[in-house]
C-alpha cells in the first residue's frame, strides 16, 4: 500500500542470503529488467548504493547491516514506454520498446539547449538534489519539464545541488500516476542513468509497491 499523509514508511527488515544486492542504479535496474522480461521472482533486493539509497537517507554498514539489522520499504517503480525507440546497441525498434527504471529517466538532447524531461522516482540524480519533494511510495512520478534559456539553466544547474532551483516559471513540475509525451524531434534517453537510446515519445506508468528493498 502506498504512503499516505501521516502514515509511516517501511519497519525493520533483513535480506536472507539468497536475495540479490544491488550497489548502484545500473545494477538495480538490471534486476527489475531481469525480472520483468523473464517472469524470475523478484520479492526484496538490498541496496547498497545509487539514487534510491541516497534517498532513503544513504544508510552506511554494507551487506552485514543487510543481513543483521536494516530497514525494509516497499517502493514505486515506473514502466517507460518508448515510441520510435532506437537502441543504442542495435535496429529501430517497430512499436512500442517497454522498459522500467526504478530511480530517474531523463529525456534530452543537451543539458543547455533543446527540451529537458526528467521523470524523478527518486529525490536525487548523483550529486543533484532534482526532487526535493519526491517519494518512492507515493504512487505517483514527478515528471520535470524543463523549457529555461541558456543563461537560466547555467543558474539552475548551480542550485542543483541543494535542491534550491525550484519554483522556477519555466520549469513544469507535474506528479502524475501515468502520463504520455511526444517530442519533433528524437531525444536521447537515459534511463536510472544509463544512455539507452533515442525515442521520440514515451508513455509513463507508475508500477505502485512493485518491490520491497532493504537498506
Amino acid at each position: 500500500m502506498t504512503i499516505s499523509k501521516d502514515s509511516g514508511w517501511g519497519g525493520p527488515g533483513t535480506i536472507s542470503a539468497d536475495d540479490p544486492v544491488a550497489n548502484n542504479n545500473r545494477e538495480l535496474r538490471a534486476l527489475i529488467e531481469a525480472w520483468k522480461l523473464t517472469d524470475l521472482p523478484l520479492e526484496r533486493v538490498g541496496l547498497l548504493g545509487g539514487d534510491l539509497w541516497r534517498t532513503c537517507g544513504s544508510p552506511p554498514g554494507g551487506v552485514e547491516r543487510l543481513l543483521t539489522e536494516a530497514l525494509e520499504v516497499p517502493i514505486d517503480i515506473v514502466e517507460a514506454r518508448l515510441v520510435g525507440f532506437e537502441p543504442l546497441d542495435g535496429p529501430p525498434v517497430e512499436g512500442v520498446h517497454t522498459t522500467w527504471f526504478a530511480a530517474h529517466m531523463v529525456m534530452r538532447r543537451s543539458w543547455w539547449f533543446g527540451p529537458l524531461l526528467a521523470a524523478m522516482n527518486a529525490e536525487f540524480y548523483d550529486t543533484w538534489d532534482v526532487g526535493g519533494r519526491t517519494h518512492p511510495n507515493d504512487g505517483r512520478v514527478d515528471v520535470y519539464d524543463v523549457s529555461m534559456r541558456l543563461s537560466e539553466r547555467w543558474q539552475a544547474w548551480k542550485r542543483l545541488p541543494s535542491g534550491q532551483h525550484e519554483p522556477h516559471p519555466r520549469i513544469e513540475v507535474r506528479r502524475v500516476k501515468q502520463t504520455s509525451l511526444e517530442f519533433e524531434r528524437p531525444l536521447d534517453v537515459h534511463l536510472d542513468g544509463d544512455e539507452v537510446g533515442r525515442a521520440t515519445g514515451v508513455e509513463l506508468v507508475v508500477l505502485p509497491d512493485a518491490l520491497t528493498v532493504v537498506v
